[in-house]
Parts: C-alpha cells; sequence; structure tokens
C-alpha cells in the first residue's frame, strides 16, 4: 500500500524530481516506492510535506489525501474546533456510529 500510495502522489513527476525534494537519491526513493526499504518518522513527514497529505494516507492508514485543517472554519469556537478535530481522529467505523446517532437526533428535532 505503501509504495503504490508514493506512485500515485509522484503521479507524472520523477523519482529523481521527488528524490531532489526530499534531498536523497533517487535510488533511495525507489526503493521506498518498491518496499525494498522504509522511510524513517522524519522522512515520513518530509513526504506529507511536499505531497501535501498526511503520513497516515502515505501509509495506508486513511483515505483522505487532503488534510482537513479544522483551525480555518471561520465561526467556530476552539471547544468545537477541538471535537471536530476528536471526531475526525476516530476510526472510519466509530466515524459512522457518531453520524448515525448525529442524524437520528436531526430527525428527532424535525419533528
Amino acid at each position: 500500500m505503501f509504495g503504490l500510495r508514493l506512485k500515485e502522489l509522484r503521479g507524472s513527476r520523477t523519482q529523481d524530481d521527488i528524490a531532489a525534494q526530499l534531498d536523497i537519491t533517487r535510488a533511495r526513493y525507489s526503493h521506498y516506492e518498491n518496499e525494498r526499504s522504509h522511510p524513517d518518522p522524519e522522512m515520513l513527514v518530509k513526504m506529507a510535506t511536499i505531497h501535501k497529505t498526511t503520513v497516515d494516507y502515505i501509509l495506508g492508514l486513511s483515505n483522505e489525501r487532503i488534510p482537513y485543517d479544522y483551525k480555518k472554519d471561520v465561526g467556530l469556537s476552539e471547544e468545537d474546533r477541538k471535537f471536530i478535530a476528536d471526531l475526525l481522529s476516530l476510526p472510519p467505523d466509530q466515524r459512522a456510529a457518531v453520524r448515525a446517532v448525529t442524524t437520528a437526533f436531526k430527525k428527532d428535532n424535525s419533528l
């Protein structure tokens, strides 16, 4: 999964282009894409930064490619922002359960 995500994120750019941005050799980057070796946490953060995504997405732990920046939401209180951040950190099945509960509350309040 990790290698496939790197290839997807690279798109039409060359391995040389990405390797230069990461300050590593093309061969080393190729080993990452082909899953012959794995980057350390610092390299993962660099990769996420240059691809404007999250480490979780690169590792296949999330399918959300574009990170949600709850701080940009205008009009939300700090408490609401914290709630959203906590909600987004839940596994997908738990988020679905929260969504089901909020949908039920909305239906009850519309009567």
